[in-house]
């Protein structure tokens, strides 16, 4: 209140002085005006009474009517003269004399003219100075009456108040608001991931694209004895450690098999996936050693001639398999080969061909599937991805089964539509699907999973006594 209050009679002391100063300026330069004008009107008496001006204007205007009116009877007597010859002579002298009474007064009014001339300037100076004079002694009245009044155009509204308590920031509002804003936001983050992400999450989804059973959950396996080689510890570990929850897996996949059909488990499967990455070469490796372990003659069969990677499984050579056979180079005997798992053989893909389906497709491929279902008691067909090629579907009418491997978090539901479409137009029998490296660390209720794909992983577990911890490069 005490600043307001001497802000206000400081702006009436500044008004005061500007008025005050105003008064002082004008009375100077009043006292200035009128000396000039006293000057200016001493000079024009001086002037006058030099040049014997009493009135210049009235003096002018009586020798111009006194010119008229002589010029009138001159006018008269040239009239005078044409009429009275006779008295022409007498005349003649009384015009020539006022002639030179005309030149004379005409002379004189030219010299006053001339001396007029400096009169009307001073004359001039001096209305000048005199209208300078009044307007100045107005300007004063004015400025003494403005003085007089006090006024001032700063007044104060309302009194201000000390405040009780910060009126920003409001911590629990800016809190409150925080907190809502970061719910709103996760939540719209979630659905949009969600939205976003179109790949598997649980085996209920792979079911309802499929519309096939989910035959079983092969878990991811990253752990290895340190005397097994990276790209065999995973196909090989239900051979090297029949307890383990992968060999624990493929043998619940062998049982789910024997209730598929009327006839119980297929002799013959066709084992594919949708798209590449999928891991159908570890799963069928893996129900292939299940399958040999209970005491069966299997025979399994790399058919992607386009990838192949079952001879990397059990480390074998591959110059010669499939394909020398399907162009008629070999017998099926020579192809077969042994592996360390009692009851397990297989036929490796030989060299890469440069037309897979027409061999796949070929009478030859229809007779080595013949001679199988005599020989051995399941054989199992390890085919190349669905999606962009017809090796798959051709394989899906060799076989009397077909089994999709899906991997939960990186099969996308589109390309799991568009394989089961193309194997309905080839009205293959698709039994059952497998879901591949299933996280069971992070298993919800019922289906309900979630699992993230990547080739290195890291898995321990202890089962029994034994302790195996170690890392995989895993190859599918």
């Amino acid at each position: 209140m005490a600043y307001a209050q001497n802000f206000i009679e400081m702006n009436m002391e500044r008004r005061y002085e500007a008025t005050s100063y105003a008064d002082k300026f004008l009375n100077e330069r009043i006292a200035q005006v009128r000396a000039n004008l006293e000057d200016s009107e001493q000079r024009l008496v001086t002037y006058a009474r030099e040049r014997e001006i009493i009135d210049l204007d009235s003096k002018l205007d009586t020798l111009m009517q006194t010119l008229n009116t002589l010029n009138q009877k001159l006018a008269q007597v040239e009239a005078d003269r044409i009429a009275m010859e006779s008295e022409y002579a007498a005349k003649i002298r009384e015009g020539r004399s006022l002639e030179a009474r005309i030149k004379r007064l005409e002379s004189a009014i030219l010299a006053l003219r001339d001396r007029s001339t400096d009169y009307q300037v001073l004359k001039r100076e001096l209305d000048t100075n005199r209208k300078i004079y009044d307007n100045l002694l107005q300007r004063m009245k004015e400025v003494s009456i403005v003085s007089g009044i006090v006024s001032n155009n700063i007044s104060i509204i309302d009194q201000a108040l000390v405040p009780g308590y910060p009126f920003k920031p409001n911590l629990s509002r800016n809190l409150t608001f925080a907190l809502g804003v970061g719910l709103a936001a996760g939540i719209l983050l979630i659905f949009l991931f969600e939205h976003l992400d179109d790949t598997l999450k649980s085996g209920e989804e792979v079911e309802s694209h499929l519309q096939v059973p989910v035959l079983g959950f092969i878990p991811f396996v990253a752990s290895r004895p340190s005397a097994s080689p990276d790209e065999t510890f995973i196909s090989l570990s239900a051979a090297d450690n029949p307890r383990s929850p992968l060999a624990e897996a493929a043998r619940s996949v062998a049982t789910s098999l024997s209730f598929s059909t009327v006839e119980g488990t297929p002799k013959t499967m066709h084992v594919t996936s949708p798209s590449p990455g999928e891991g159908k070469t570890v799963v069928a490796t893996n129900l292939a050693i299940a399958l040999a372990n209970a005491g069966n003659k299997v025979l399994q069969i790399d058919a992607d001639l386009r990838s192949p990677s079952l001879h990397h499984m059990f480390d074998l050579p591959n110059t010669s398999g499939l394909t020398n056979y399907l162009t008629g180079n070999t017998r099926p005997t020579d192809i077969v080969q042994s592996t360390r798992v009692a009851g397990l053989v297989v036929i490796t893909s030989g060299p890469l061909p440069p037309n897979p389906v027409e061999l796949l497709a070929s009478a030859r491929m229809f007779e080595l599937m013949s001679l199988i279902t005599e020989r051995f008691d399941f054989a199992i067909i390890d085919g190349p991805p669905i999606i962009g090629l017809a090796d798959a579907i051709v394989l899906s009418k060799l076989a009397r089964s077909t089994i999709v491997v899906a991997t939960i978090g990186h099969t996308r539901y589109g390309n799991l539509d568009g394989a089961m479409k193309r194997l309905r137009t080839a009205n293959a029998n698709v039994v059952g699907a497998i879901v591949n490296r299933f996280d069971q660390s992070r298993r919800r209720q019922g289906y309900g999973y979630g699992y993230g794909y990547r080739y290195d992983y890291h898995y321990s577990y202890d089962y029994g006594t034994q302790d195996q911890t170690a890392k995989l490069s895993g190859r599918a």
